[in-house]
């Protein structure tokens, strides 16, 4: 299969855009651990803060190892370009075959970090559900 030096460069899109929804996800969660610490630091005995900070802070490791596959697949895509444009269209092959496989490692990342994000969201309503039997009773 030859490549020409155009098809690296349809992935160029893909990775700025998951970049940016990485880091959105990134702030928005940061912003979450911020919040949560000082209603934790209100009221120590919540084991329920707890155990959403731990999910949180799973989450932030996740996306941090989103995006740093997301920009080797960047740098894979552009040596590809490089490569194909000075004559070695086999190595720019290969390096574009590794940009395709750490995009997809990106994206499995991403499914594990929705399946964190559902598991905190598990947590409060979980929480929720107990605070309201309790109110109950």
């Amino acid at each position: 299969m030859e490549i020409s030096i155009n098809t690296p460069s349809i992935l160029f899109p893909a990775f700025s855009l998951l970049m940016l929804v990485y880091t959105n996800r990134f702030y928005a969660v940061g912003a979450l651990v911020r919040e949560l610490i000082v209603q934790q630091e209100k009221n120590e005995t919540d084991h329920y803060l707890y155990d959403q900070i731990k999910n949180l802070k799973t989450r932030l490791r996740l996306i941090k190892n989103m995006q740093e596959w997301t920009v080797a697949g960047y740098l894979f895509t552009v040596a590809s370009i490089y490569l194909i444009y000075i004559g070695q269209p086999i190595y720019g092959e290969y390096a574009f075959a590794l940009a395709v496989i750490t995009f997809s490692i990106s994206l499995i990342l991403l499914l594990v970090e929705v399946h964190y994000s559902t598991g905190a969201l598990h947590i409060v309503l979980t929480n929720f559900e107990l605070q309201k039997e309790s109110d109950k009773k």
